[in-house]
């Protein structure tokens, strides 16, 4: 697409007909914007090459063939849009991250080679756009309006690369306290401390509290396994629907969770309010190992399974384990002494 100022907005190739088009009128070429892109959504098990080419031909090949198209032209600007993906992670979305990725180096190459250029990370957008399908846990969308207030405001400025969305402080520093250590972020959290009044405890104490709507928990122990599993499946439900914004009911239980938009600032909250729900520890991979509702609610459920051993067997277990302990360890003392008397011990 050509505007009245003969700047070019990426539409598709061929790269070399549109810089043709763009000058036409005989006025030069002044300004590029690289827009295309695709989402790829599964698990990094399900990836293939197909898969990958699909995602990074628009934004690795189409930006590497724009870049060529116009390194000779005179140009105020050249603006890769780019993705918050790169910067705070997008489980389910590799082929996608990793392309933005590749694009915010080329723009650093760009510039280290004196050429014009600028990426954009782009966090969600509202209404308009292909992010506005892309759940963040730690961002709020912006307004298309917001958008090209900011785009007009890094047009052919001085950044290299830049972020823009409405992030939400408060969520990440108190799911991932990890977060203050992102030098990239190191500004905005002091702003933000500060605003606190320095106090992120005060956060987490807060969003702990909301975390108790998970109350009247059941004794699991006195259930049947049928309504163990049912009841579990309805509150991990509730629980992950609240952390995605979503109505419980639009969740499909064998959906795996990257696929809904679970990264993993969401997953580690979705694992402290499941600790909390059923009170036991459960392990930091749990959400890998089983990435859906109704495998998860299977696995908490088999854990709250009350052991079904008769009082006499497991105290002649109990006998028996004793018994082979000590048992060896008498066999290590005799070998001690035994070795000893011979001068190797």
């Amino acid at each position: 697409m050509i505007d009245s100022h003969t700047h070019l907005h990426l539409c598709e190739p061929p790269e070399t007909e549109l810089v043709a088009a763009a000058e036409v009128t005989g006025r030069p070429l002044r300004g590029v914007v690289h827009a295309a892109g695709v989402t790829g959504d599964g698990l990094v098990t399900a990836l293939t090459r197909d898969g990958m080419e699909r995602v990074w031909a628009p934004k690795v090949a189409g930006a590497l063939r724009l870049h060529g198209a116009t390194a000779t032209r005179q140009l105020d600007w050249w603006v890769g849009f780019s993705s918050m993906a790169t910067l705070l992670g997008l489980p389910g979305q590799l082929a996608y991250a990793t392309g933005n990725a590749w694009l915010d180096g080329l723009v650093s190459w760009r510039r280290a080679s004196g050429l014009p250029a600028t990426a954009i990370n782009w966090g969600q957008w509202s209404d308009v756009g292909m992010s506005r399908a892309l759940t963040y846990s730690v961002l709020d969308p912006i307004t298309p309006d917001e958008g090209i207030e900011a785009l007009q405001a890094l047009v052919g400025g001085p950044l290299n690369r830049v972020g823009v969305g409405r992030l939400r402080l408060d969520r990440a520093v108190a799911v991932t306290p990890e977060f203050r250590e992102l030098g990239y972020f190191e500004k905005v959290i002091a702003e933000f401390d500060s605003a606190s009044g320095g106090s992120s405890v005060d956060h987490r104490a807060s969003i702990d509290d909301g975390d108790r709507s998970v109350v009247s928990v059941p004794d699991w122990s006195q259930l049947s396994a049928e309504d163990r599993l049912s009841e579990l499946e309805i509150r991990l439900r509730t629980i992950l629907a609240r952390e995605l914004r979503m109505s419980a009911s639009g969740i499909n239980v064998d959906q795996p969770f990257p696929e809904l938009g679970l990264d993993s600032m969401m997953a580690l909250t979705v694992l402290r309010q499941t600790q909390k729900l059923v009170g036991i520890d459960l392990s930091a991979n749990m959400l890998f190992n089983h990435p859906t509702i109704s495998s998860l609610a299977a696995y908490v459920a088999e854990l709250l399974a009350p052991q079904q051993v008769p009082q006499e067997d497991a105290a002649d277990i109990e006998l028996d384990s004793a018994g082979s302990v000590l048992d060896e360890l008498f066999d290590h003392v005799e070998s001690a002494s035994a070795g000893s008397e011979s001068g190797t011990f």
